[in-house]
C-alpha cells in the first residue's frame, strides 16, 4: 500500500495544513479523490473530512449552502481516519522505509 503512494505527501503539497500548522492559501487547489476517473471534479471524502475544515474554499463552500457541515463528518462504517494528513504522511514514510526493496526485473 505505501508504495502506491510515495508521491502523496508532494501531490498534497498545498492542500493541506503543513508541519508548521500554516496553510493551506487562499486559492490552493483541492485534493482529488483517487477515483478521479468516475467524476473529475470529485475531491478525496476523507481529505474532506481531515482537511477540509482547514481549506478556505471548502468554508467558503460550508457558509454559501454548497456544502453542509455534515459532508465534514465521516460516513457510516468508514474506516479509521489519521488526525491530520501530517500525521498520514509521516505514518506512510514510516512504512515506505520499512518496505524491502523491489527487485529488478
Amino acid at each position: 500500500m505505501a508504495g502506491a503512494y510515495l508521491n502523496l505527501r508532494e501531490y498534497a503539497d498545498g492542500t493541506c495544513v503543513d508541519e508548521r500548522g500554516m496553510g493551506p492559501a487562499v486559492g490552493a487547489p483541492l485534493f482529488a479523490c483517487h477515483m478521479a476517473g468516475v467524476d473529475p471534479g470529485r475531491v478525496c471524502a476523507g481529505w474532506l473530512v481531515v482537511e477540509g475544515p482547514n481549506h478556505p474554499t471548502i468554508r467558503l463552500a460550508v457558509i454559501v449552502g454548497v456544502l453542509a457541515v455534515e459532508d465534514l463528518q465521516p460516513g457510516e462504517n468508514w474506516p479509521p481516519l489519521y488526525a491530520s494528513a501530517v500525521e498520514m504522511f509521516e505514518v506512510q514514510a514510516c512504512h515506505a522505509r520499512m518496505q524491502p526493496p523491489t527487485p529488478e526485473r
